[in-house]
């Protein structure tokens, strides 16, 4: 089990968790730090490109489902905390999203009871 050097939470559930590789003073040593890929993303800067899987994602909720269902969709930082859901996404016919396609949101990091922890929607931004 690993700990996320970003906000101190266990790395379990599904999810592996990212490793950043750091140089150290040392021209041959290395310092690993392990971080939920969630938690990197939302630390980076939006310029900042990420090549691993997740780094596109956040979760929309569902609307009128009795319980809190959350779909993932595809999208891209383009704030601090904001994220523009492509354009390209489709919503099923047989759900309602809380925010639609082409919109922009701002989210947060939230833990699932199985130990993911992912960017969810929570407001227009």
């Amino acid at each position: 089990m690993y700990q996320c050097c970003l906000c101190g939470f266990s790395i379990q559930g599904e999810q592996p968790p990212v490793v950043v590789t750091v140089g150290l003073e040392d021209a041959d040593a290395t310092q690993g730090l392990y971080c939920h890929g969630a938690c990197l993303v939302n630390a980076l800067h939006p310029s900042v490109p990420t090549a691993f899987a997740g780094a596109g994602t956040i979760f929309m909720p569902l609307l009128d489902e009795g319980t809190p269902v959350w779909r993932p969709v595809e999208a891209r930082k383009v704030g601090k905390d904001s994220y523009q859901i492509a354009n390209s996404v489709q919503v099923p016919d047989d759900e309602k999203w809380l925010y639609q396609p082409g919109s922009t949101v701002r989210c947060e990091l939230k833990t699932f009871r199985d130990g993911d922890v992912v960017l969810v929607a929570v407001d227009e931004a």
